[in-house]
């Protein structure tokens, strides 16, 4: 399955549209810019693409079998629009509660959180409306005609194509392999990870954890200058 510059614009515009509606969302809500804001877009790009590279993989593989890229895009999001919204539904689930965290640290994680929920929401939104209409008008099918970019390109960068392309079929194929032995060993599968699930518990023990250092002992010392020249200074706990 060859992937070109009409795959990748499909799934680049979903980061930016993506990233204006979380700010948007976030001024509505009061959140700024800063550097938790932005450490938690940063941290989202790699989801937010997520779902439309799933849309444009389906798409992209029911073509290249010969359909259109209209009926292609149609049966493509039949196949995974209820897939998108649950992994979506997941996600929200492990950050929407870090919000409710009391206490400094829950003051710290609260922006944070939120942010990246809304911003994968936004991204499943994205990816279930506009990359399936983008789909269907960009994209085209295997017998029609490549257009000048492409053929431009593909002058161009033929040695770089080329080779992605080859490496990126047997990276699908040998990774749908070791998927499909996975499901044939379920099992055997899910007695392997209730170990990583008891070795992760374990692991919490051995490893100090702690949002503030243990030399804070919790003391705000307050120092002020008053009008007569004279300094005070209050300590409380």
């Amino acid at each position: 399955m060859a992937i070109g510059w009409r795959e990748a614009v499909v799934v680049a515009i979903v980061i930016p549209v993506t990233i204006l509606l979380t700010l948007f969302a976030a001024r509505i809500m009061g959140y700024t810019l800063n550097r938790v804001s932005l450490f938690a877009l940063i941290f989202s790009i790699g989801i937010l693409v997520d779902d439309a590279i799933v849309v444009v993989e389906n798409v992209e593989r029911l073509i290249s079998e010969g359909m259109h890229p209209k009926e292609a895009t149609k049966l493509a999001m039949t196949q995974v629009g209820s897939a998108l919204i649950a992994t979506t539904l997941v996600l929200v689930a492990v950050f929407v509660p870090t919000a409710f965290i009391g206490g400094i640290s829950g003051q710290f994680y609260r922006q944070f959180a939120i942010t990246i929920a809304v911003a994968t929401c936004f991204s499943t939104f994205v990816s279930l409306t506009l990359t399936p209409a983008m789909c269907g008008l960009l994209l085209r099918a295997r017998d029609a005609d490549p257009g000048m970019v492409t053929r431009v390109m593909n002058r161009l960068f033929w040695w770089l194509f080329v080779p992605f392309n080859w490496l990126f079929d047997g990276a699908s194929r040998f990774y749908g392999a070791i998927v499909a032995g996975i499901v044939r060993r379920g099992l055997v599968m899910l007695v392997i990870y209730a170990a990583l699930l008891v070795a992760t518990r374990y692991s919490f023990d051995l490893v100090p954890t702690g949002f503030i250092p243990e030399q804070d002992q919790g003391y705000l010392i307050v120092a002020a200058q008053l009008p007569d020249g004279a300094s005070a200074c209050a300590v409380t706990r």
